[in-house]
C-alpha cells in the first residue's frame, strides 16, 4: 500500500507545481477601438517574464473589469502571449418610451449605470431595469412594466431602448387618525401634505 501511496504523492506534486512560461512577445487580436498598447496596459502585461496560471488568471480579471470586453482568451506559444479579445458594442443612443415627461426622463438617466457612448453589457442592462422601476416607485409608479430591446447598427454600436408601461399613479384617497385626542384631523392633515 505504501509503495502505491508513494507515486501517487509524487506525481500529485509534480503536478501541482504551477507551470510558468516566459514569454518575450506580445500580440494582441481582436481588438477594432481599444489600441492594443491600451489592453496591455490595462491588463499590466509585460515582456520578459514568466506567467503563471494565476498571474494570467489577473490579466483576464483586469480586463473584464474594464467592461470593455465580452470575451477573453490568453495562450503561450513559443514565448509569445496571444491575447485575443471580444469588444462589448459600444451604446450609441438610449431612449426612453412610454414616458412623456422630460423631468421624470431625466430621472431616470441620472440613476442609470449605461450611458450614451458606454460599452454594452447585459449585467448593466438588467441593473438598469430595476432602477428605472424603482425610480419609478419613488414618484408613486408602482405597477410598472419595464422591457428592453436594443437595435444592432453597422458600425459595432446599438441603439438601447427601454420601454415603459406606467399603470396607474398611486394615491392616497384617505387619511385617518386613531387615538388622537390633542390636535383637530384637519390640522393633522395640513401637516403631513
Amino acid at each position: 500500500m505504501k509503495k502505491l501511496l508513494f507515486p501517487l504523492f509524487i506525481m500529485l506534486m509534480f503536478f501541482s507545481v504551477a507551470k510558468a512560461e516566459f514569454v518575450n512577445n506580445i500580440v494582441v487580436n481582436g481588438n477594432e477601438r481599444v489600441s492594443s498598447e491600451t489592453i496591455i496596459l490595462l491588463g499590466d502585461v509585460e515582456k520578459d517574464i514568466e506567467y503563471t496560471d494565476t498571474i494570467l488568471n489577473n490579466i483576464i480579471n483586469e480586463l473584464y473589469k474594464t467592461n470593455f470586453f465580452s470575451d477573453i482568451k490568453l495562450e503561450i506559444l513559443n514565448g509569445t502571449l496571444h491575447i485575443e479579445v471580444t469588444e462589448n458594442k459600444i451604446i450609441q443612443t438610449i431612449e426612453i418610451n412610454g414616458i412623456k415627461a422630460n423631468k421624470v426622463k431625466d430621472l431616470i438617466k441620472e440613476r442609470m449605470f449605461l450611458k450614451n457612448k458606454s460599452p454594452y453589457n447585459k449585467f448593466f442592462v438588467s441593473k438598469d431595469l430595476n432602477n428605472i422601476k424603482n425610480s419609478l416607485k419613488s414618484i408613486g409608479y408602482y405597477f410598472v412594466d419595464v422591457k428592453s430591446s436594443i437595435i444592432e447598427n453597422n458600425n459595432n454600436t446599438v441603439n438601447l431602448i427601454f420601454d415603459v408601461e406606467l399603470g396607474k399613479k398611486a394615491m392616497i384617497d384617505k387619511i385617518v387618525f386613531l387615538g388622537n385626542n390633542n390636535f383637530k384631523d384637519n390640522k393633522m392633515r395640513k401637516i403631513i401634505v
